[in-house]
């Protein structure tokens, strides 16, 4: 706690606003943001790969969250304040980091994807401005970033091989959809019976979303190399207007699903799980659907 009182009293009105948004560069709308655009813009197989790390990660994270149950750093020392505003994204137990560890997956994959300098600088400065910004914010330790970001960087070096070198892409994706699986398993029975707090129900929650992207990438990716097979190539400002519009498709469809599947469902957290999978198959096959159209643009 000693590094997050110095940092507690550093801070200004002006400098908390900065660090705020800093601290969205690792949040989940990030990172699909990114990965999409990768996806349909750059190179296919990054993408799939930027989107696979998350995945893989997020459900490592949140198993870690759950198992070991560490309470936020306020919660811990009451005598310790928060920055405020970061309270809505730091709904969940501390160790380890999420922000974190989704900063180390995307951008630690964009160093270990590129030989270009300045594209490596920058997103190393990426992923110190996230970590940095949880401390400062007073919603993780030193510790639980410090262990995000063995966990990001090990798996961007450990998953790059499989898809790149061996191109075991598909089977690791329906190895990831099992394991993402198997965390709901655990946390369902992990949770029956009990009462559960506003923590546990937020876990419970993540833990469909998860799985429901987890079941929508290897969908997305047999498909799309066997029939769809859809291009990225554009003209600059014909990328600049499929990014545009796909991703406020996907963002708006991320809004709209969510109260009517809520009401389909009886609120259940599988409607977590089905937007989910219909957001990934949307931004990774429906709309690339259109992307030939873009490629005759000139």
């Amino acid at each position: 706690m000693t590094i997050l009182y110095l940092l507690e009293d550093i801070r200004t009105p002006l400098l908390n606003n900065l660090v705020s948004l800093i601290t969205h560069l690792g949040s989940e709308v990030f990172l699909l943001v990114g990965s999409l655009v990768v996806l349909w813009t750059i190179d296919k197989k990054w993408g799939y790969y930027l989107l696979f790390v998350a995945s893989v990660g997020t459900t490592i994270n949140q198993f870690l969250k759950n198992l070991f149950a560490v309470a936020r750093p306020w919660i811990i020392d009451p005598e310790f304040t928060v920055v405020e505003q970061a309270k809505a994204g730091a709904t969940g137990y501390s160790f380890p980091s999420g922000h974190t560890q989704t900063a180390v997956g995307f951008f630690g994959g964009i160093i270990r994807l590129t030989d270009h300098r300045l594209i490596r600088m920058l997103s190393l400065f990426m992923i110190l401005a996230v970590s940095f910004s949880r401390m400062y914010l007073g919603v993780h330790t030193v510790y639980d970033v410090g262990v995000s970001i063995l966990i990001g960087f090990v798996l961007v070096v450990l998953i790059h091989p499989i898809f790149f070198k061996y191109d075991k892409v598909y089977h690791s994706m329906i190895i990831g959809t099992i394991i993402a699986l198997l965390y709901v398993i655990y946390m369902e029975v992990k949770l029956q019976n009990a009462v559960m707090s506003e923590i546990e129900l937020d876990a419970l929650k993540n833990a469909y979303t998860v799985f429901g992207l987890a079941l929508a990438i290897p969908v997305i990716y047999h498909v799309d190399t066997k029939y769809l097979k859809y291009p990225t190539e554009a003209v600059w400002w014909a990328q600049l207007v499929k990014c545009i519009i796909g991703l406020s498709l996907m963002l708006t469809l991320r809004i709209v699903l969510k109260q009517p599947l809520y009401v389909i469902t009886n609120g259940h957290n599988i409607a977590d799980m089905i937007r989910y999978f219909i957001l990934a198959v949307s931004g990774g096959l429906l709309w690339p659907i259109t992307f030939k159209w873009f490629k005759r643009l000139s």
